[in-house]
């Protein structure tokens, strides 16, 4: 029983590691505050909220469109590259 837990918790640990996308953006010319700036306020208009319920369980939660976000940066002039 031990064995197929850890085999179980295994397989979700290395299919949710899979699925990690992270994105580097670079803009010459640009301070780490401007940087952090655009790309909180790429990261904002993405954002989408959804709400919802099933019966007395109700949720609430912040989605962002990464698609949106990278084109946002994009615009504003960063080359954005995934790992």
């Amino acid at each position: 029983m031990r064995l197929l837990i850890l085999g179980f918790g295994l397989t979700c640990v290395i299919f949710l590691g899979g699925c990690v996308t992270h994105y580097n953006f670079y803009k010459s010319g640009v301070t780490s505050q401007e940087r952090e700036q655009d790309n909180y306020e790429c990261q904002k208009e993405s954002t989408t909220r959804q709400r919802g319920g099933i019966g007395g369980a109700r949720w609430d939660d912040e989605v962002l469109n990464r698609g949106l976000w990278v084109s946002c940066l994009r615009a504003r002039g960063y080359s954005v590259t995934e790992e």
